[in-house]
């Protein structure tokens, strides 16, 4: 008898663990980035403008999303992000400032931002055409 009333305490001991943490993944949600549009066009550019874009985002998700870091694939492009969580259905934006001082021609440039997002990383792209006539 006290081998079954053991056996039982031990099987609603683990029942209730099993229970209260499907229940915490269903409480947490997933945040879910989505952007307008993840590339832009600068066009033509005279060498040593600067230019500034805004990527405009949404969280689709019903979770906090959380920006982790932001990385430009050059030392020319500056880029700004939300440190505070966006909350479900809020919108962001990363700010992006391309400098093209010593840049002349085709420039293709990316931008990495990481979340807490199911996709954990986003690429975001734009392109300019540096003019060195002037």
């Amino acid at each position: 008898m006290k081998k079954a009333v053991v056996l039982f305490t031990l099987l609603m001991v683990f029942a209730s663990c099993v229970n209260k943490n499907s229940t915490n993944k269903q409480n947490n949600g997933t945040p879910i980035i989505h952007f307008e549009n993840t590339t832009h066009t600068f066009g033509n550019l005279l060498q040593g403008e600067v230019v500034n874009h805004a990527f405009v985002f949404r969280n689709i998700g019903n979770a906090d999303l959380l920006i982790t870091d932001v990385s430009a694939s050059c030392g020319c492009t500056l880029a700004k992000y939300p440190e505070q969580p966006i909350h479900p259905g809020d919108s962001g934006k990363i700010e992006v400032e391309f400098n093209s001082i010593g840049r002349e021609g085709r420039q293709i440039k990316t931008v990495n931002v990481w979340t807490n997002a199911s996709d954990e990383k986003v690429t975001l792209k734009f392109f300019a055409n540096i003019d060195t006539s002037k």
